[in-house]
């Protein structure tokens, strides 16, 4: 029976990823690593979530790179080791990235030997915000930890798959809506009450809501013979602003220009974003009741 297999299962875009999957009756083997402690309900809450379907199997990344679930049924390998959520603490991504790295390795040597698609899911935070016009030409720049670190695990991934002709990197801005890690600032503010915020160390430049992205890496997996960097963007200005008015949560964030001009998502994918920030926002309040009500509200 065909497969996906999930580095980061436990992580924003490997969860929305996996239930995807599983509503289409795909087999899902996801791989966990630890997360921060104030992550901790949230991650007890995916696991409980997803261990309900018969359909999905999670092992730890512990030991050995583990690629035993990646043979000729597998549709697509997902990169999905750290989010949004994770760089709010440094400390844990210190103690993460050599297990990730080795992970990252391994398991891309098998996907390369075995002609699987693969996809790493990486962030727009490896430019800084003093360039401008930002296309997937452009070189990357960063100047923050997430950014540093996405960079690294990118050049990383380019060079084990340089010869592959289906390997992609996809880059995100800040992503938002049910299930966002509650360390981010709209889920922190959401869950702890807040009317402020006054550190927040996600990129504003661009968001993008978590189904979007999620139909975006879809549409990459059914689309033959595609490789290299895409950029999947937002085209609404201002949108980190929209969402906090829509939370009515008061911050120092400044309006911005987007700076990132792509075209080729839209192009060779057909892809546009759905979702406004508006609805996005209330959709993730709404789900945020329901799974944290006992404690927020």
């Amino acid at each position: 029976m065909e497969n996906v297999v999930i580095y980061g299962v436990n992580r924003f875009v490997g969860f929305q990823l996996c239930c995807y999957y599983l509503e289409q009756g795909v087999n899902v083997v996801g791989y966990t690593h630890p997360a921060h402690e104030e992550e901790d309900t949230l991650q007890e809450e995916m696991i409980l979530y997803l261990g309900r379907n018969a359909n999905f199997s999670c092992e730890e990344m512990n030991g050995n790179v583990d690629v035993r679930h990646i043979n000729e049924q597998t549709i697509a390998v997902f990169f999905c080791f750290f989010d949004g959520g994770d760089f709010y603490h440094r400390s844990l991504v210190k103690t993460r990235i050599r297990d990730v790295h080795q992970w990252l390795m391994g398991a891309l040597d098998h996907c390369v030997e075995k002609g699987t698609k693969t996809i790493f899911v990486s962030s727009l935070s490896v430019f800084n915000e003093q360039q401008q016009k930002i296309t997937e030409e452009t070189k990357p720049n960063p100047v923050t930890a997430e950014g540093k670190v996405y960079y690294h695990l990118e050049k990383v991934f380019q060079a084990h798959t340089s010869q592959s002709p289906s390997a992609i990197v996809l880059r995100f801005p800040s992503l938002y809506g049910p299930w966002q890690p509650v360390s981010a600032a709209y889920q922190n503010a959401i869950v702890h009450k807040k009317k402020e915020v006054d550190s927040i160390k996600e990129d504003t430049r661009n968001l993008l809501y978590i189904e979007d992205a999620v139909e975006a890496i879809r549409l990459c997996v059914e689309k033959n013979e595609l490789s290299g960097i895409l950029h999947v963007v937002s085209s609404e200005e201002n949108a980190w602003q929209v969402g906090a008015e829509a939370l009515q949560l008061k911050n120092n964030v400044q309006k911005t220009v987007n700076p990132f001009v792509s075209t080729k998502v839209k192009n060779e994918l057909g892809f546009r974003p759905k979702v406004q920030m508006t609805k996005g926002v209330q959709n993730q309040l709404n789900h945020s009741r329901q799974l944290f009500g006992h404690e927020i509200f």
